[in-house]
């Protein structure tokens, strides 16, 4: 048997949770299930083992919550800390059940409802809160449930402002992390006002509105809202309501692997549709998700080739660098010719720059999110601000004018500690 993640072990769940049940640490555990199967199975090799059996619903409980239920022994690790005690799945087990059994193939109605032990009607009800919630649970053409993303598309921006000497205005800013409490609230807020006030109508989010709920140990404490719900209302509450001010988004890393990849949520979608309940229609969901990775193709005012301007959103999962503009620079030496972007808006890694290469006018956003431990213990120093652009074709040039807004947080007051006496 192996644990590998081939998942030819999957005979054997059914003896791993009884063992499980009947032990109270899952080194107890993984030490019985070696001697029963005459295999090395590892502690760390049975937890990941267990936790993708949880993932795609072959088992209905996760590991921490197995581990003693049998004899009402409390399990002794992987308690959650205090502010994650809501966990996505707490959040709405109904409408998670449906995601867990689609994933595990089942696809036919009846399938699904003899599954969850409920009435036709009611299964439809269900999936259709499923669907409206944003989770990637889609009804095929022959009538059956996948859990599938959409392909990549391209979203038209119309009514983008353009001057009288043909100069278009967009607002752009990134990695707001709504929810932590490092977030720069009072000066987002100030830049979007101030974009507004130049003309901006529309302003481009290439990610992470929100923090998510990212387990990083000791980061927890960092967190204002660590759920869902509580940081789309934070995240509404922030974002100005002005009249005929879009905000068009696409995800990060933060909102992927806190909701994609643990319950299969389209956080992008289920922001959008967030916003709709609370009676707005200003933020438009852009984009597809693509493994560790985000990104969004948007056309400015589509039609118009003296006007039409192609943007690119791009969030991808990259590593800090030697230099500030690598990330971004490799990202634009991997683009195949015809499918460059006028423009490309870069968030992910908190810094700012400007310049442009292989006929891509390449921007690296910056952030509205202050220092915290992670960027401390990564060596990183946030660049915080907006950007506010005006981009125009003149024959054969394509003039930029770049408006960088800086933020510079209050200095830290060294205050000297009186010697006890």
């Amino acid at each position: 048997m192996s644990f590998g993640r081939d998942f030819e072990w999957a005979d054997h769940i059914e003896t791993a949770v009884e063992i499980l049940e009947t032990c109270r640490t899952a080194a107890d555990a993984a030490d019985a299930l070696s001697d029963q199967l005459q295999r090395d199975v590892s502690r760390k090799g049975l937890l990941s083992a267990m936790a993708r059996a949880y993932r795609k619903g072959l088992i209905d409980r996760p590991a921490a919550e197995i581990i003693g239920s049998r004899y009402g022994a409390a399990p002794t690790k992987h308690t959650p800390t205090p502010s994650f005690d809501l966990t996505p799945e707490q959040e709405n087990p109904e409408l998670l059940k449906v995601v867990r059994a689609v994933q595990s193939g089942i696809v036919t109605w009846d399938g699904l409802a003899d599954h969850l032990d409920l009435s036709p009607k009611r299964t439809k009800d269900i999936v259709d809160a499923t669907i409206k919630a944003g989770y990637a649970i889609h009804i095929n053409g022959s009538g059956k449930l996948t859990f599938e993303l959409p392909k990549q598309t391209v979203t038209a921006v119309p009514n983008v402002p353009v001057d009288g000497k043909g100069w278009t205005l967009v607002g752009v800013m990134s990695d707001m992390h709504v929810g932590s409490k490092h977030c720069m609230k009072e000066e987002m807020i100030r830049f979007i006002e101030r974009a507004y006030s130049e003309g901006v109508r529309q302003i481009l989010i290439p990610g992470d509105l929100c923090e998510g709920n990212l387990r990083h140990h000791g980061f927890q404490y960092e967190v204002e809202r660590p759920d869902f719900d509580g940081q789309v209302e934070l995240l509404l509450k922030l974002l100005p309501e002005l009249p005929g001010l879009k905000y068009y988004f696409s995800t990060g890393n933060h909102e992927v692997n806190s909701w994609f990849k643990t319950i299969g949520m389209r956080p992008d979608k289920a922001i959008m549709n967030r916003a709709i309940v609370e009676g707005r229609d200003d933020l438009v969901a852009v984009g597809a998700l693509k493994g560790d990775q985000s990104s969004a193709k948007i056309l400015l005012n589509p039609g118009d080739p003296e006007t039409e301007i192609k943007v690119e959103l791009s969030h991808t999962a990259d590593k800090k660098a030697y230099a500030v503009s690598y990330a971004i620079q490799k990202f634009v030496e991997s683009i195949r010719p015809g499918a460059k972007p006028h423009v490309l808006l870069k968030g992910h890694l908190h810094c700012h720059s400007f310049f442009d290469l292989r006929g891509v006018v390449c921007v690296q956003t910056g952030c509205f999110k202050d220092q915290g431990t992670w960027e401390q213990q990564k060596n990183m120093q946030p660049q915080i601000g907006g950007v506010i652009m005006w981009l125009k074709h003149a024959g054969t040039y394509f003039e930029v004018k770049h408006h960088w807004m800086a933020v510079r947080p209050a200095p830290v007051v060294w205050m000297p500690v009186a010697n006890p006496e």
